[in-house]
């Protein structure tokens, strides 16, 4: 099939949460944050599926495409896409410039977000959730986000990664993390991203996500490295969203 156009869909939708106070805590309000990373999501597709999530953090938040880099610099393959999304950098400075960018590359002088807020203070929960395993295991390349991250996890499907993400927001305390979805992507290469199947697997990942991201916690969280009050915040709100780009589905992996 041909590959998909280089202007980049939304399928990044980072969010700070803003927490109720919790009970006897002096701090009022505690901000979480969360990094939803769909690959192959075109922001112009999304209006056409079942996708209620994302249409509100579109209405609520911002969304803009966004022109993604091209060869000669890089490939718009998923390596480049999210070391590029997790790092801030361009691929001509962090270097990873294929699918399999084993060990030359720039990672260490441009780390991914979550490494530098572990960097920054180590007592920071962070967290990284994710269906294309590559970005954390190692099977193509040093680990896009680092073994600074205090959970790294590939889960082999979307739905896996919405069960254990949801799972791990209602037994920590955690501060910020990342979470990945595939099925899109995947979709994308299969039927084209104006196919039905196209369609289907944004309405299942926004629905994945949604439920990863929201969960009703069920009792208290594990205590904190920091000592830190325990005791679950009463809800959790949205109060800004920002969008960004995704490396579209425009090569087989």
């Amino acid at each position: 099939m041909s590959p998909l156009p280089k202007i980049a869909a939304v399928g990044v939708a980072a969010a700070v949460l803003a927490l109720a106070p919790i009970p006897g805590s002096a701090q009022a309000n505690v901000q979480k944050v969360l990094v939803i990373g769909v690959d192959g999501l075109m922001l112009d597709r999304i209006a056409a599926a079942d996708a209620p999530a994302l249409d509100n953090l579109i209405a609520t938040g911002s969304a803009a495409k966004t022109v993604l880099y091209a060869n000669p610099m890089a490939p718009t393959n998923s390596g480049p896409g999210w070391a590029t999304i997790a790092t801030g950098v361009w691929p001509d400075k962090h270097k990873v410039l294929s699918n399999s960018w084993g060990t030359n590359h720039n990672l260490g002088s441009n780390p991914d977000f979550l490494t530098r807020l572990e960097r920054a203070d180590s007592t920071t929960s962070t967290y990284a959730i994710v269906t294309w395993s590559p970005l954390v295991d190692g099977s193509a390349g040093t680990p896009i986000f680092s073994t600074a991250i205090d959970k790294r996890t590939a889960s082999g499907g979307d739905q896996a990664t919405a069960d254990q993400a949801a799972q791990h927001l209602r037994t920590t305390d955690a501060d910020a993390g990342f979470i990945h979805f595939d099925d899109v992507d995947g979709a994308g290469h299969s039927c084209g991203a104006a196919g039905a199947c196209y369609r289907d697997a944004i309405t299942a990942s926004t629905s994945a996500s949604s439920r990863s991201s929201t969960p009703s916690p069920p009792g208290p969280p594990a205590a904190r490295r920091t000592g830190r009050s325990s005791s679950p915040p009463t809800t959790a709100t949205p109060t800004r969203a920002a969008t960004a780009a995704t490396p579209p589905a425009s090569a087989p992996r």
